[in-house]
């Protein structure tokens, strides 16, 4: 049925790395991280052109890592709990 005209674009979903819960992965650069304190910031244009600041980082949503350094390149999703974005699945 025509219902599912354009529908197919649907299939290259899996092929995206590191798909989250809300469908959108972006990718950004750790602009600064505090071991001691467990949070930090990514620098991505993709959300700052959203929210118009850096994307919070808290060491609680690292997949595969106790920390991240400065200048990384990191891949994440997004959650906004009303105080900005947040990365999530870093």
């Amino acid at each position: 049925g025509s219902a599912l005209a354009g529908g197919g674009m649907a299939y290259n979903i899996g092929d995206e790395a590191g798909v989250t819960t809300d469908g959108a992965t972006y990718e950004g650069t750790v602009k600064s991280f505090n071991p001691e304190k467990g949070w930090g910031h990514i620098e991505c244009s993709d959300t700052f052109e959203q929210f118009g600041k850096d994307v919070f980082l808290l060491k609680s949503q690292l997949r595969n890592a106790q920390a991240v350094q400065k200048g990384q390149r990191v891949t994440f999703g997004l959650t906004d709990n009303g105080r900005g974005p947040e990365a999530v699945d870093i």
